[in-house]
């Protein structure tokens, strides 16, 4: 009677694990058609995770069917999806790693396209349900649709508007990690003085507010002019900048965010004079060999210049912060000396920003704590806190910045000497202007 029963419990335990209900996603892109009509979701994948976060089912969509079913237990599940051109020039996480926190990016040998995402959290299915979820994708990229410089002189003989930083990767969740990178945009002669690009380059939004560097190159040198803008580049948008260049006041830009089926337009004006610009001479020419002769006037702090952060300024020193940052150099099993060894051989070799040469150092802690609670710098969307590495004194330690829903900013939640792979290196440097 006793085997029985035990059997009899087993069958009902499995029964009641049994996959009995019928979950039907259907997918669909709100308001992000193509300017021909056609959807933009040609493909996509759709991750399932149960209350436990383990991915328990992978769906695949493409432009002919724009829905998937599949069977599941009775119980709890969050679904992701992500959809675009073609979902495949990003680097997707399988299902046995995939995470609502998984990175996704552009493979090295693709070019970015379209990219749409959505998710829902704490859907409960009971047994035997039969449930269509409708899920609405928004898109995550925004549209470099054309840049224009106008009257730029004879002599120039090459002109090229870089922007940064913008995201280089987002998390399945819809989140956005904070490495950065800069996008650079060459431009034809047209003729007339009119120098163009129409690259509709697709590309995540911009960290904060972006930093616009205009370069013209002559035969005696490069002149940069450079201003951050006062507001971010967000995604659904389609950027178009327009730039004048004048003798006296030097370029003046004007950025337009068009939101044709997309999202509502922006104007962004950007005015750029001599007092934001630098000059390279070239490597063969110039005096005593040539060399980078930046503006002697100081940039403000909080600003960015040659694509760093500006983290403090002294007179004619500046002290700046890497736009990159780098993660798992240590394993939490060496001395403090030890540690700091690993990392001063890897700043020996560390390049970053536009042009920035000198010794990168780790932060102390007291800048550390400056640069990680601006938003423009840093920013952090998690609420468990990413560790930086920085000094206090002659020790290592990591300062954790998170995202305080309570206080609905980025705080500091501490400084500790418990050294872990996940610590990340964002180092500083100090230049001298001449």
């Amino acid at each position: 009677m006793l085997l029985g029963l035990s059997s009899c419990s087993k069958d009902i335990v499995d029964e009641q694990r049994a996959a009995n209900s019928l979950l039907n996603i259907v997918t669909r892109a709100g308001d992000t058609n193509d300017d021909d009509g056609a959807t933009t979701v040609k493909t996509g994948r759709i991750y399932i995770f149960n209350d436990q976060l383990q991915c328990v089912s992978v769906l695949n969509i493409d432009e002919q069917t724009q829905d998937a079913t599949t069977k599941l237990p009775a119980g709890t599940y969050s679904v992701y999806a992500v959809g675009g051109f073609d979902v495949d020039r990003m680097s997707l996480p399988t299902q046995s790693d995939a995470k609502p926190t998984s990175e996704l990016q552009l493979l090295s040998d693709k070019v970015m396209d379209d990219l749409l995402m959505q998710h829902t959290e704490a859907m409960t299915l009971s047994d035997g349900d039969d449930r269509t979820l409708t899920l609405t994708l928004e898109r995550q990229v925004l549209r470099i649709d054309q840049v224009a410089i106008k009257q730029v002189p004879d002599d120039v003989t090459k002109v090229e508007v870089i922007l940064e930083p913008f995201y280089k990767k987002v998390c399945l969740d819809g989140t956005f990690p904070t490495e950065t990178e800069a996008i650079p945009l060459e431009l034809a002669d047209q003729g007339e003085g009119k120098w163009l690009t129409e690259p509709e380059l697709y590309h995540f939004p911009s960290k904060g507010k972006p930093v616009i560097t205009v370069r013209f190159t002559r035969p005696s040198g490069t002149k940069s002019y450079s201003y951050t803008a006062s507001e971010e580049l967000p995604a659904n948008h389609k950027v178009k900048i327009e730039g004048t260049y004048t003798q006296k006041e030097g370029v003046s830009l004007t950025g337009v965010l068009t939101g044709t089926e997309w999202g509502e337009d922006k104007v962004i004006t950007f005015d750029f004079d001599d007092t934001n610009s630098t000059t390279t001479t070239p490597e063969t020419g110039g005096e005593e060999g040539g060399g980078d002769t930046p503006s002697t006037d100081a940039p403000e702090v909080g600003s960015f210049y040659q694509g760093c952060y500006v983290l403090s300024v002294s007179g004619k020193n500046v002290t700046l912060v890497s736009p990159t940052e780098q993660i798992g150099l240590l394993d939490g099993t060496k001395t403090n000396a030890q540690n700091i060894e690993i990392l001063n051989n890897k700043l020996a070799t560390w390049t970053a920003g536009d042009d920035v040469t000198g010794n990168w150092r780790i932060p102390t802690e007291d800048e550390a704590r400056t640069f990680l609670l601006d938003t423009n710098c840093v920013e952090t969307s998690s609420t468990s806190g990413i560790d930086y590495f920085c000094m206090t004194g002659d020790e290592l330690m990591v300062v954790t910045v998170k995202y305080s829903n309570k206080d609905n900013a980025q705080v500091i939640a501490g400084t500790s000497s418990d050294i872990a792979p996940r610590a990340r290196l964002r180092p500083v440097i100090d230049i001298t202007l001449p």
